[in-house]
């Protein structure tokens, strides 16, 4: 069990980030111009630090050998300066992923826990149209080994009412796993989404519809890997290590330019940001007033693999508009910190992070103003 100081490393990688900008500051103002002939017809922008540079400075700048010379010369020595700086946080942020996480976690293990967390935002919403499905383990057909392990995780944002994510919650996992016996997972994840699209159209889901985010987690002798399908603006976001976060999917909405001119390929208009004027988003499951006018149901696609001590945010819109990637990162970070501190037993910090790392990110997004329905799911490797 690692002492909870631990995870105050990102702490400290901001710390030495600010302190590098203000060596790299103070040792430009004592560097002065190059003094040239005012009548040279080519000015000489090098500069040289002047003898008020001390030892401290030379080291820590990487310019051991000076910077005497010509402008090039000077120059290069600059681009150094900016290659040892970078090379500083580069060291500093994978010393940052040797940091074991205070939870009961192993390669054996599909997912170590979840936490979820919803909130209608009754103060601006009147009903909750979020919805989410998480099974592991989940059974599914002959796609990979026999021995591999499989969990389903979805993310649904419904508009228009509730019908398509009530629907979207019973049946796609199942038309998943039909596929997957004769399917890769991104194939049958693909086709799923579809043929679930067509059974919204017969069911009548004309003018209502739903985002869905699905990470299907296999677990092979090999390690973990994560499928990923999605249409809609319900973003999934990994965090690595501490400090360092990316998405894993892009919005899907007609203000992105290559949305919005697929759209119009596709026989729609864009019109204030909407298709058709209407609708928010570029890519849905239902909505069928507009499909064949631009919006489509066809999923982006991905494959990432994940190790032990990462962990993966889902969350709808009510989120992402007001709390950036970064931001949402920090506070699970926090929220790990927070858990360490407060406990020594792995299975205790679990249950602490289970209880509350999805509601504070939750309880983030209304103080920021959020007006829509928020629902999160944070995910544990």
């Amino acid at each position: 069990m690692p002492d909870s100081d631990n995870f105050s490393l990102s702490g400290l990688l901001e710390e030495l980030e600010l302190e590098i900008e203000d060596r790299e500051k103070s040792l430009d103002q004592k560097r002065t111009p190059l003094q040239t002939d005012k009548s040279a017809t080519e000015p000489v922008d090098a500069v040289i630090p002047p003898s008020t540079a001390t030892a401290d400075d030379w080291q820590f700048m990487g310019l051991l050998e000076g910077l005497e010379g010509s402008s090039a010369e000077a120059s290069m020595s600059r681009s150094k300066d900016r290659q040892s700086l970078e090379g500083m946080k580069r060291e500093t942020r994978e010393a940052a992923i040797q940091v074991p996480r205070p939870w009961p976690a192993s390669d054996s293990q599909l997912v170590a826990f979840t936490s979820l967390a919803s909130d209608a935002n009754s103060a601006y919403r009147s009903y909750m149209e979020d919805g989410s499905l998480s099974l592991h383990p989940f059974e599914q057909g002959s796609s990979g080994s026999s021995s591999d392990r499989w969990g389903f995780f979805a993310v649904y944002d419904g508009h228009g009412g509730r019908e398509a994510v009530d629907y979207c919650e019973m049946r796609l996992h199942e038309q998943v796993a039909l596929e997957m016996k004769t399917s890769s997972p991104l194939d049958a994840l693909k086709t799923a989404f579809h043929k679930i699209d067509s059974q919204l159209g017969m069911y009548g889901a004309w003018n209502h519809g739903t985002t869905a985010t699905v990470v299907l987690v296999q677990g092979t002798k090999a390690g973990r890997s994560l499928h990923i399908a999605h249409v809609g603006d319900s973003r999934a976001v990994l965090i690595e290590n501490i400090g360092c976060c990316r998405s894993l999917t892009k919005d899907h909405r007609p203000t992105d330019l290559e949305e919005a001119k697929r759209v119009t390929k596709g026989g729609g208009i864009v019109s204030g940001g909407r298709v058709g004027g209407d609708l928010a988003i570029s890519r849905s499951l239902g909505d069928h007033r507009l499909k064949g006018k631009g919006l489509s149901c066809t999923p982006d696609l991905s494959t990432v693999s994940v190790a032990s001590g990462h962990a993966l945010i889902v969350a709808t819109d009510g989120l992402w508009d007001v709390v950036s990637d970064e931001d949402a990162c920090r506070i699970v970070e926090r929220s790990v910190e927070q858990a360490a501190g407060a406990h020594k037993n792995p299975p205790d910090v679990s249950e602490w992070l289970q209880q509350h790392t999805s509601q504070e990110l939750v309880d983030e997004a209304k103080r920021l103003g959020s007006r829509d329905n928020v629902l999160v799911l944070t995910l544990f490797f």
